[in-house]
């Protein structure tokens, strides 16, 4: 029998509570859907549980185990796996654009480099990337960028090849894909000059299409842990660092319920139809009116209604109270 200690959260060690059972066939059925193709038989073979936390509230995965080479391969297939743009980028590049000095960067797991070519005309930027697929190393190359094929940890080990210590370093949906959240961050800080910034995106969870569909990508293989404040907020404490939270704008409590009902009837591929909500109000009434009650109880934020995407800005300073 495994140890049960191992089931304990990753970043607060308290016990946790299994809150579903997530077998092989069932997601890789729930995948075949969500892509509308097959082929992932021989990626995904682990039965999974998602547990929560009793203090924090982090979901994570068990086992903590991500998916396999043969997993991504397949998953990476779509053309839009890859965003072109992200939201917490331009936040990024804001902020960077307003410092006075000089910033030194580090992107963890830049993949093709496109945040990293989104700061290049930021004069007061030098930036660095690592990633460990070989394939997105030789992209940011073809593309001049000064990126690495290394983990954290070998990068870390050579850091003095690199100078002085990082007063930015960043990891966009990342920390969500990793077996050791808290140990990602700690070595992130422990490149960090000491009034440097950490900054982490991942998807706030429960996203809000989340009320009434299963989402297979917010779940292992893919997903390892699922990210909302009061875990961000532990994860700071454990660390030692202060945390500040950036979210888009949430889109109106009448478009969450529309599109939650969309998701939750016909999932990924729903059809934006207003007879189609009808259609699917009418199918599963109990449903919406399920939806309804989770989106007006939507998380708060800052006293804000959380988006479906985090940004959190990590610093070893408290913030200056005006």
């Amino acid at each position: 029998m495994a140890d049960i200690k191992l089931s304990h959260c990753p970043v607060c060690g308290s016990r946790s509570l299994l809150t579903r059972r997530l077998p092989a066939a069932a997601m890789l059925a729930a995948l075949e859907d969500y892509y509308g193709r097959s082929g992932a038989e021989n990626s995904l073979q682990a039965d999974y549980e998602i547990r929560k936390c009793t203090t924090c509230t982090l979901e994570f995965s068990w086992p903590m185990t991500g998916g396999s080479p043969e997993f991504y391969s397949w998953i990476t297939m779509e053309q839009d796996y890859y965003p072109a743009f992200r939201w917490e980028w331009g936040e990024v590049g804001d902020w960077l654009a307003r410092q006075p000095r000089s910033i030194r960067l580090l992107e963890i797991g830049c993949g093709s480099g496109s945040f990293l070519e989104s700061i290049r005309p930021l004069d007061n930027v030098a930036a660095v990337g690592i990633d460990f697929t070989e394939a997105s190393v030789a992209i940011c190359r073809g593309k001049s960028l000064d990126v690495h094929r290394q983990t954290l940890e070998e990068f870390s080990a050579r850091q003095h090849e690199f100078g002085n210590k990082f007063d930015a370093v960043v990891a966009f949906h990342c920390l969500e894909h990793v077996t050791d959240p808290l140990g990602l961050i700690r070595d992130m800080s422990q490149l960090l000059s000491a009034d440097g910034r950490i900054f982490v995106s991942t998807p706030y969870s429960p996203m809000s299409i989340e009320a009434g569909w299963f989402d297979p990508l917010n779940h292992p293989p893919h997903h390892l842990t699922r990210w909302n404040e009061r875990a961000y907020r532990e994860l700071g404490t454990q660390l030692q660092l202060h945390p500040k939270f950036r979210m888009p704008k949430a889109v109106s409590l009448w478009r969450r319920i529309v599109d939650g009902t969309l998701f939750a009837s016909r999932g990924r591929r729903h059809s934006k139809k207003p007879t189609s909500v009808v259609a699917a109000a009418l199918i599963n009434p109990l449903g919406l009116i399920q939806n309804i009650v989770a989106q007006i109880r939507r998380d708060r934020v800052d006293g804000v209604v959380a988006s479906d995407v985090v940004l959190v800005e990590f610093s070893k300073q408290p913030p200056v109270v005006a």
